[in-house]
């Protein structure tokens, strides 16, 4: 089995646009192997370090319900958002993770989370970090289903719809991801609250995506509460015969060119590219934000057929990674 770190975060604001003035208050990471840490900027008096574990987490969360279960205030835990040097750490484990051969997965990633931390580490003067959290976030290394989906589908479908009809599970959550931001500022029990919700949302992920690399299929219930199904695997297998096919045919043309005039050698493989043609090492490969973003575009006319439905530009995703507004004065 191909090793992963599922990887969510909760935020400062509600998700728009332009997210990189949020800020993440608590993140979330589980391996493949079972390994959950909690990375949240707890304060002193709590004496817990960050990353704590889920066991840690789970323990503060009914200590603090005991302690203070008639209080009328109720103090906070942790601070408003994560420190610059819990910033760093959380992306150096990432790091540490990548060169021990794990992928980091996520959901929407690589427009949200990666984005949000991306410039958490540029706010906390770590330009070094910064340009190299980019380039995980676009990369082979960065497993986003949901933008995997995205680029071949040219829509999106959310995580409890997926986990829904992959499975099973209840849609209902123990609280909507846009009410985390103000939750996260009312208390400490509202905050531990936020905390044990994003575990719940990143071990659903980290279920998605074993079932994904398990069937080689994206299944999901539509908005007309049917099930639809993306054959993933099938669809990479295919490209790669594709590829595969138009390479023999390359080379057989360069090796006739050769034969013809060997002072006009050239590598006609080297147009297969223009074909856009892929070849995938593996199912992970052809998941990951880097192949995907390299796709064809898919088929959006059926569009037209819905009052104001328009397509998404896949810059709308990854745009941030390139954008002129993300350019930086290396001298300052």
């Amino acid at each position: 089995m191909n090793k992963f770190v599922a990887f969510d975060i909760e935020t400062t604001e509600v998700f728009q646009d332009g997210v990189s003035n949020s800020n993440i208050t608590v993140a979330v990471t589980e391996t493949s192997d079972g390994e959950t840490l909690c990375w949240m900027s707890w304060l002193s008096e709590e004496q817990l370090t960050c990353p704590c574990s889920e066991i840690d987490l789970n323990e503060k969360f009914k200590s603090y319900a005991d302690k203070f279960v008639e209080a009328e205030e109720k103090p906070m835990v942790a601070l408003p958002q994560l420190s610059d040097d819990d910033v760093v750490s959380l992306y150096m484990y990432l790091e540490k993770k990548i060169h021990q051969g794990y992928v980091i997965s996520t959901w929407n990633g690589a427009s949200f989370d990666f984005q949000i931390l991306a410039f958490m580490l540029l706010r906390a003067d770590r330009l070094d970090l910064y340009k190299q959290c980019i380039k995980i976030a676009g990369g082979l290394c960065h497993v986003d289903i949901m933008f995997a989906f995205f680029a071949n589908k040219g829509f999106c479908v959310s995580l409890g719809k997926v986990a829904q009809a992959m499975l099973n599970v209840d849609n209902t959550k123990t609280m909507d991801g846009k009410d985390a931001p103000a939750a996260w500022l009312k208390n400490g029990e509202m905050q531990l609250n936020v905390a044990l919700y994003c575990v719940n949302d990143v071990r659903l992920q980290k279920e998605v995506h074993l079932k994904v690399m398990e069937t080689g299929t994206v299944t999901w219930i539509s908005r007309k509460e049917n099930r639809q199904q993306w054959w993933a695997a099938k669809e990479m297998k295919h490209a790669v015969r594709i590829f595969k096919a138009l390479k023999r045919s390359a080379d057989k043309s360069k090796k006739r060119k050769r034969n013809d005039d060997t002072s006009q050698i050239c590598d006609v493989s080297d147009e297969l590219p223009q074909l856009q043609v892929s070849n995938y090492d593996s199912f992970q490969d052809f998941l990951s934000v880097k192949k995907s973003g390299e796709r064809p575009l898919p088929d959006t006319e059926w569009m037209k057929k819905y009052e104001g439905m328009e397509p998404w530009e896949r810059s709308k995703f990854i745009g941030w990674m390139s954008d002129t507004r993300c350019a930086i004065n290396e001298e300052r």
